[in-house]
């Protein structure tokens, strides 16, 4: 959670406080990638893993995976002007 956390406040907050040029936006995402890579190699590696990382092996499900995050990509922006 706390990865999860400093990455969403490192991306809420890194406009206004210049991105890399800030200490915190540097630090926030320091503990973002330290702690997010110990999930996911603490998530390959147990023997029951909350998340199911090796899900992505699977064809079917990492194209559709990586379509979701391209259609929210394109998207953002339309909905951006709508509201």
């Amino acid at each position: 959670m706390i990865g999860v956390g400093c990455l969403q406040v490192m991306l809420d907050k890194g406009n206004e406080l210049d991105w890399f040029g800030s200490d915190c936006i540097v630090t926030l995402g320091i503990i973002a990638l330290l702690t997010l890579s110990v999930l996911v190699v603490r998530e390959l590696t147990a023997k029951h893993p909350m998340i199911d990382l090796t899900l992505f092996t699977q064809r079917n499900f990492s194209v559709c995976a990586l379509a979701l995050i391209l259609l929210a990509w394109v998207a953002k922006p339309a909905l951006r002007r709508a509201f």
